[in-house]
């Protein structure tokens, strides 16, 4: 009798795991994703683990989101926000997004990444976080570098940051003081200058009020130069004092530019200040500048940043701090 019972629940067991194996080789493992349809579900299936497919069910993704990196690979289905927001950022091949996303997923969140890829390029990101940038130790992105206000703080860098909308000087004296090219600065900043030197004329009726611009955006390949001969001029522990670390000169950021009174204006001052420097006092904001040496005296040049029209006002009448750019 127990024979009997033993068997009889045996064939039950075993028929259970049959019908089982049966029904869970029909199931569908799809059957909860809303966007299923004949079109992608094969695709998915043949791609996705079920874990994977579980992920997709949870999240209820679009088709749209994941399936143009179906069958890149090393593909994760996790890093789908990721790989979309490097891609609406920065346009690049797929298959090289998905690197770049899994070697960096989790150095930054979704937005920063998205904000630094407005501003660098997939390849200078990648050499920073791989630690190809050494002047400093653990220094930081400065995430928005194009922001009129950009503050460069301590142990922040720019790295190869470079303005997008760079353009040379026009109907502005000009001797660049680094290398034989035309200075440059970026679109907005540069047709402020214009309009300034043109105001300018009026002081002494000279072109730019007799002032000459000898230096505005410096890449970070011409800090590294000007650094490396600072070096092998004043030894390693002054050089700092006489030029920027790489990546961390405000001039980078294509927003300043200095100019220099003719020599014969500095020669014939007998003021504290010359001419020139009193009306860029009196009247660089009006252009969307301010002077950044305007409480050192008497000056041989005139640096000048334009962060606009508005905050430079705000910063004539002290409402802006001007150490706050520092």
């Amino acid at each position: 009798m127990r024979k009997k019972r033993f068997l009889f629940v045996a064939s039950l067991i075993v028929l259970f795991i049959v019908c089982f194996g049966i029904m869970n080789q029909h199931v569908d493992e799809l059957a909860r994703y809303r966007y299923a349809d004949d079109t992608n579900s094969e695709i998915i299936l043949e791609n996705l683990s079920s874990d994977d497919i579980n992920y997709l069910i949870d999240r209820q993704l679009e088709p749209d989101e994941f399936m143009p990196y179906l069958g890149i690979e090393n593909f994760n289905i996790r890093n789908t926000a990721y790989y979309n927001t490097a891609l609406q950022a920065r346009s690049a091949d797929l298959s090289y997004i998905v690197s770049f996303v899994n070697e960096f997923r989790n150095i930054m969140d979704l937005d920063t990444l998205g904000l630094l890829l407005l501003e660098y390029d997939y390849e200078t990101l990648a050499s920073f976080w791989r630690g190809e940038y050494d002047y400093m130790v653990n220094a930081s992105l400065i995430v928005e570098p194009s922001d009129l206000l950009c503050v460069i703080g301590s142990n922040q860098t720019l790295y190869r940051f470079e303005p997008k909308d760079l353009v040379a000087l026009s109907g502005v004296p000009q001797v660049n003081q680094n290398e034989n090219e035309d200075i440059q600065l970026r679109t907005e900043a540069a047709d402020a200058l214009s309009r300034m030197c043109e105001a300018a004329h009026d002081l002494n009726h000279k072109t730019c009020g007799n002032m000459i611009a000898v230096e505005g955006y410096v890449s970070y390949d011409m800090q590294e130069e000007l650094y490396e001969n600072a070096i092998l001029r004043y030894g390693q522990d002054e050089a700092i004092l006489h030029e920027a670390l790489p990546g961390t000169s405000e001039n980078q950021l294509g927003t300043t530019i200095v100019l220099v009174p003719a020599q014969i204006d500095l020669e014939e001052s007998q003021d504290e200040m010359t001419a020139q420097q009193q009306w860029l006092i009196d009247n660089a904001y009006r252009y969307g500048f301010v002077l950044r040496n305007a409480s050192e005296g008497r000056m041989q040049e005139f640096v000048l940043r334009y962060i606009g029209e508005s905050d430079a006002l705000q910063a004539q009448t002290g409402n802006l701090s001007i150490e706050e750019l520092q």
